[in-house]
């Protein structure tokens, strides 16, 4: 029977963000019952996190693979993307991913990603599944709109052929999407805790350019109104 899954770590963490919560990234790896994992390198029975650089994954019937947020581009020329592209191509396994893992395995099957029009996506916002999210056992249980943590400035712009939209909000078209039967991909983190956030926030609010967060007019203020309800 498989048992265990894998865990792609493409790079996933700012340093400071990952100094200050180092387990952000993993409880897809524990939520077997061992909460103990603090160190994205450790390997234990049925949880294997693994890097871009450490090469191919090695050979294992996984059950599943999660790909999870970057730093980096999902366009970006960078050998561990195709490398990676072409493992997930072969994989013949459920496929997860979030955020950068979202865009990769979109980028990967045939779709497109580019920078958001929007400006960048930061912070807890609303979510909604669309018919196909609601019946998709992805959500079984999920309100048909929810909080969700986001960190990001680029999209997916087209899905892969026969690919599904499961959720969206007004910045972006596809917040979830479904290929087939096996693969997905959340644009928000369902794994951020409300800290890291916190932490993130800080951090890209002194890195980011000005411009990059959408600035709304002054009678309309959808945080203000949202959290007025």
């Amino acid at each position: 029977m498989r048992s265990s899954f894998l865990l792609s770590l493409t790079l996933c963490a700012d340093g400071a963000v990952s100094c200050r919560h180092t387990s952000f990234c993993l409880p897809f790896v524990t939520v077997r019952g061992d909460d103990s994992i603090a160190d994205p390198g450790a390997t234990t029975e049925g949880r294997t996190p693994v890097t871009p650089t450490d090469g191919p994954p090695p050979a294992t019937d996984w059950a599943g693979i999660v790909v999870t947020g970057s730093a980096a581009s999902a366009n970006d020329a960078d050998v561990w993307v195709t490398r990676s592209e072409d493992f997930l191509k072969r994989a013949g396994v459920p496929l997860y991913g979030v955020c950068f893992g979202h865009q990769h395995l979109a980028r990967t099957f045939g779709g497109r990603v580019e920078q958001s029009p929007a400006g960048w996506e930061l912070g807890t916002v609303g979510v909604t599944l669309t018919e196909e999210g609601r019946r998709d056992p992805l959500f079984a249980g999920v309100p048909a709109t929810f909080p969700a943590q986001q960190s990001h400035g680029e999209i997916v712009a087209e899905l892969p052929p026969g690919a599904r939209t499961l959720a969206h909000n007004p910045q972006t078209a596809c917040q979830a999407f479904a290929l087939g039967d096996a693969i997905w991909g959340t644009q928000f983190h369902p794994e951020f805790t409300s800290e890291a956030v916190h932490t993130l926030i800080g951090l890209l609010a002194d890195r980011l350019p000005e411009g990059s967060f959408p600035r709304w007019p002054a009678d309309e203020q959808p945080l203000q109104d949202w959290l007025g309800k």
